[in-house]
């Protein structure tokens, strides 16, 4: 046999001749078969064409959706130096008290996904202020430090954030709202005890203004100047009267629980000060959290 009919010697044929093989065997099959032939392959492009316009849809479907939905509400819960130790004993205690077994669990238990680490940047013990300033800030910052990283440089909170994107923000506690924990959300201090600045900022005398639409607390003292005119209502040492600001700002102010049942539900900014300190009256913080969610369902 002559080399030249090996496999590796032989020249394909050009495109010419393998269209004439292909039409020379579809002249040999019977027409049935050959309009069968035709309609499958139809078929098939029709079912092609039907997915592929079908993933096109849900595709478009689903990132229009994704990018025009936002969540409604998001509520962060803090209780302040509540940690696992305090989870076990009143855990161990709900057990007891209920004559339950060991396994049974709290109403908080089966949402607990996780834990974090708020020690500070300068101590293995974190106060209010470094522990909630990793809440609001995503970092670790010196005990007493406020909405500061470790050098003192202004970290921007996710309240800021929120209230930068367009959502109305709120906070309602049961302390002063100068204190170090709803401090660290809308303030900016180097130490937890500059109060009287700290009210200054949450009125909106800071350079991002404004960034709490509803603030219910106490802590009144630290809005009005120490003169005889406020008397025991005013701690501040200058003349700045920060409930007044905030009314020329367009913000209602309620000082009374009275006086706070008779403000309109679509009343916003609302600020609450219904202390000097820090209330006592808790019974009523049930009401300000009633008020908040009517506000901003």
């Amino acid at each position: 046999m002559s080399s030249s009919n090996h496999w590796y010697n032989r020249v394909p044929p050009d495109e010419t001749e393998e269209d004439d093989l292909e039409n020379a065997a579809a002249d040999r099959l019977p027409p049935l078969l050959r309009r069968l032939t035709v309609r499958s392959s139809l078929l098939a492009f029709f079912i092609t064409l039907s997915i592929v316009l079908t993933l096109l849809v849900l595709i478009t479907f689903l990132t229009a959706n994704r990018i025009s939905s936002k969540p409604r509400f998001v509520i962060l819960m803090v209780s302040d130096g509540m940690g696992p130790a305090s989870l076990s004993l009143a855990r161990t205690f709900h057990q007891f008290i209920t004559n339950s077994t060991y396994s049974t669990q709290l109403p908080l238990d089966p949402y607990l996904v996780g834990s974090s680490r708020t020690r500070s940047s300068d101590s293995l013990i974190t106060d209010s202020a470094a522990g909630a300033t990793a809440f609001s800030c995503g970092l670790k910052t010196h005990n007493r430090a406020i909405g500061v990283d470790h050098s003192y440089t202004p970290c921007g909170t996710v309240l800021e954030a929120a209230h930068l994107q367009g959502y109305l923000t709120g906070m309602v506690v049961t302390s002063s709202v100068t204190d170090a924990t709803p401090a660290s959300f809308a303030s900016h201090v180097r130490d937890r005890f500059l109060e009287h600045e700290i009210a200054l900022q949450l009125v909106g005398e800071t350079a991002l203004g404004r960034s709490v639409d509803l603030l219910l607390g106490g802590g009144r003292c630290h809005f009005l100047p120490n003169d005889g005119e406020y008397g025991e209502w005013g701690c501040r040492d200058d003349d700045k009267d920060l409930l007044e600001l905030a009314k020329n700002n367009g913000v209602t102010v309620v000082l009374t629980k009275s006086g706070l049942e008779t403000v309109p539900i679509d009343t916003l900014p609302l600020l609450g000060l219904f202390a000097a300190g820090v209330p006592f009256y808790l019974p009523t913080y049930a009401s300000w959290l009633i008020v908040a969610f009517e506000v901003f369902y």
